[in-house]
């Protein structure tokens, strides 16, 4: 180590050029929290103006690079970097420019600062630019900084660079300090030593992360953006020639911050975020996902040795972990390069970018975005190579981390395969044209493909189709429906779609659990013309309208894909949906209801019973004849038997939570005598819920007992049995009500129609 004093001046007439390091991080004396620091140094700096200021040490390392002197900074940025503003703003008040450019700066064509900012390209050209700015003046009407910024030459994104607004704020800050100061550049600069400090020379030390954390622990460590952007740019840099490089990396400090931060602008309140905190983390993310998947594909062995699950891998691997592995080759640079110049010079971040800066994409956005990324680097000029793929990946389950690098790779070799073909021209002679996604899907988009190339008017009544938020591109159904002898008929197509459109519409207003009345609706007419409902695991379901992938592909997807969909075909044809679609749905319900039995008419009748349903699933019991209505999903959850529940809704009714003197417990409107309770008590597992009724007061001689009568369904009849509440053992004695011997124990059938539930139920349990 090596030991001199040197004042400001004779620092910069000693190097060629000052470096702050990739190390460092933005110039924290400007910042809006260290408004007291910065005061007390100025005013520090202003009161020994004639008596001197000695600063302590600053550490950097020595280097000599084309044939330069160099001087890298490990500690001093922010005291070097505020004395070289105040020459600066000495030097444009005095009107001596020229003085301080012999001194700070360089000729390289341009004049050129000698404080370069390697962390930030973005703060290096803004300095470049105020040294050699000979036109800028200062007027007490305005501020240094709002002076600065009305230049032509000052990019706005720059406002929002945490290095270029601190240096604004320090410039406006000495001109507070020092604006009244007449003198103020002859002293600074007709008396070198009166500002000092001791520079440290740190020889044969490598410049290691850390190095600079042992030298310096008041410095704030690299965002994690940071930390990739300045290993990126050191690897990237040996496939470029300087200048261009240096282009690359001035894009990364305006064009493509500005990408991120305009989001950031917009989505500011809503993640209750700093802009450049935000801004930060969307420029990771991106990097990250994007960069991630190309990781995926190239190096799958990689991830499937070690992980199950992605989120592991996210978890525990920085960017800066995996990232040389992908950009080993100029090739994958130069193409990342040219997404970014893309998505540059769009007016608004595409959709598919906006999925993967999210905190945790899903499978499916990380699939989508590849395909988009592919279609503008391989296929920017075929329109519909990303609606293909979307199709594809928006109906195909991928959730595990081998399905997420199977759908990449086809991807990646569908792109190879096609070699410059259209992709419409390639799938429509290819049944199977990638060996991952849905098979019933790439029949879909090959039959689509066929009839757009055939006839181009299909084009937009398709899109016009698989645009709608239910569809997302699985159509064949529809298309199906238009076959007409061995031909497609596009007009009978546009009606299905338009009947299909308005009536799913028409059940999304009634999404929400507590109001489902469209939805119930729609089951309801399609129950009358069959069984629709399709099997999910050991249940069936009525089919939920949520859109997300998995949830639309164990519901409407299974009538679509099944010979199910007759039933919601034979439902379009009966109705015109010109006009108020609930009464066409009603007019079909009293119209067609008197030719159902058996348990649909039960749900066809009762839109209660659906309701019940809160995940819309039944079970059906085929040995005993049992259906479950499931509170949620499974037994081991709230559910009821629909016979007996029908039963129970049909002759006592349901009591309005309101009015029950335990909300949860499904009491009855009315018991009949001699009991005095009714109650159906639900199922939390495999057994059966039933009909209760309690309060039955029977005395026998001096013995007297407390029943209740129990009713449950099994194979197409109802048994009953009572009990005494007490535990007392009623088999010998014989019970009796209004004088009809009663049977403790018993079946009887689905009773008809009557008045009188009392007198019904007696004879139903009394000997014959």
């Amino acid at each position: 180590m090596s030991n001199s004093k040197y004042s400001i001046i004779s620092l910069f007439k000693e190097y060629d050029e000052i470096k702050i390091p990739i190390i460092q991080r933005d110039y924290a004396q400007g910042r809006e929290s260290a408004k007291e620091i910065r005061k007390n140094f100025l005013n520090s700096i202003k009161k020994h103006l004639n008596d001197g200021l000695h600063l302590d040490f600053i550490y950097g390392s020595v280097e000599e690079r084309d044939k330069r002197k160099v001087l890298i900074l490990l500690d001093g940025q922010q005291r070097i970097t505020t004395l070289f503003l105040l020459y600066w703003y000495a030097a444009i008040k005095k009107g001596k420019i020229e003085r301080f450019q012999e001194i700070f700066c360089f000729k390289k064509g341009d004049i050129k600062s000698k404080l370069r900012y390697e962390v930030r390209a973005s703060a290096e050209e803004f300095l470049d630019y105020i040294v050699a700015e000979s036109n800028i003046e200062f007027r007490n009407v305005s501020t240094p900084s709002e002076i600065i910024k009305d230049n032509h030459w000052f990019y706005l994104c720059w406002a929002h660079d945490p290095t270029i607004s601190g240096m604004l704020k320090m410039i406006d800050d000495i001109d507070e300090t020092f604006n009244k100061e007449s003198q103020l550049f002859d002293l600074l600069y007709n008396n070198d030593l009166k500002i000092t400090f001791d520079f440290l020379e740190l020889k044969n030390f490598g410049l290691t992360d850390d190095l600079y954390i042992k030298m310096n622990s008041r410095g704030k460590l690299l965002t994690p953006y940071e930390n990739f952007k300045a290993k990126f740019e050191k690897l990237i840099e040996k496939y470029f020639r300087r200048e261009d490089f240096i282009e690359i990396a001035k894009k990364f400090e305006k064009e493509y911050i500005d990408i991120f931060w305009k989001y950031a602008r917009q989505n500011k309140k809503r993640q209750k975020q700093d802009i450049a905190v935000l801004t930060d983390s969307y420029m990771y993310r991106f990097f990250y996902n994007f960069t991630l998947n190309l990781y995926a594909v190239s190096d799958e062995t990689v991830l499937l040795k070690d992980y199950s699950k992605l989120e592991d891998f996210t978890d525990e691997n920085s960017l800066v972990s995996f990232f040389e592995n992908v950009y080993n080759k100029k090739e994958e640079v130069k193409r990342l390069i040219k997404f970014l110049d893309h998505l540059s010079s769009s007016k608004n971040i595409p959709e598919q970018v906006r999925d993967i800066l999210k905190e945790s994409p899903t499978l499916w956005d990380r699939v989508r975005f590849y395909a988009y990324y592919l279609g503008i680097i391989e296929h920017e000029d075929d329109e519909h190579w990303y609606r293909v793929l979307k199709n594809l990946i928006n109906n195909t389950r991928i959730d595990s981390l081998k399905e997420y690098i199977n759908a990449l790779k086809a991807i990646k070799k569908l792109s190879d395969d096609l070699n410059g073909q259209k992709i419409l021209d390639y799938i429509k002679t290819n049944e199977k044209f990638t060996d991952f996604f849905s098979q019933n899907q790439q029949k879909e988009e090959m039959l689509k493909a066929e009839l757009i190339t055939k006839d181009s008017s299909w084009e937009q009544e398709i899109i016009q189709a698989e645009n709608h938020w239910y569809l997302d591109g699985k159509i064949g159904f529809l298309i199906e429906f238009s076959k007409n002898k061995g031909n497609y008929d596009l007009e009978k197509f546009k009606n299905y779609r338009d009947k299909f459109i308005k009536l799913w519409d028409f059940a999304r207003k009634g999404k929400e659990k507590e109001n489902k009345e469209n939805q119930i609706l729609l089951y309801q007419a399609l129950l009358l013309k069959g069984d629709y409902l399709p099997e999910v695991g050991q249940n069936k379901t009525f089919c939920s309208f949520d859109a997300g992938i998995r949830a639309k592909s164990e519901n409407w997807h299974k009538v679509f894909e099944s010979s199910k969909k007759g039933y919601l075909k034979e439902l379009l044809d009966d109705l015109s949906l010109t006009e108020n679609i609930e009464k066409e749905l009603m007019d079909v319900l009293k119209k067609e209801l008197k030719n159902i039995t058996g348990w649909r008419k039960y749900f066809i009748e009762n839109s209660n019973y659906i309701a019940y349903c809160e995940e819309l699933q039944l079970r059906f019991n085929k040995n005993g004849g049992k259906i479950y209505l499931l509170k949620y999903k499974r037994m081991n959850g709230r559910h009821v038997e629909l016979h007996s529940w029908h039963l129970f809704n049909k002759y006592f009714g349901l009591k309005p939570e309101s009015n029950r003197k335990v909300w949860w417990k499904l009491e009855g409107k009315k018991a009949c005598e001699p009991f005095n309770y009714v109650e159906y008590v639900e199922s939390t597992s495999y057994e059966e819920p039933y009909i209760l009724l309690r309060g039955f007061k029977y005395k026998l001689e001096s013995e007297g007992y407390d029943l209740e009568l129990r009713i449950k369904y099994e194979n197409g009849k109802f048994q009953f049995e009572f009990v005494d509440l007490n535990g007392k053992d009623i088999s010998d004695i014989d019970i009796k009500i209004n004088e009809r011997e009663i049977i403790k124990s018993g079946t009887f059938s689905i009773p008809e129609e009557c008045k009188d539930c009392c007198k019904w139920l007696i004879e139903q349990i009394s000997k014959k």
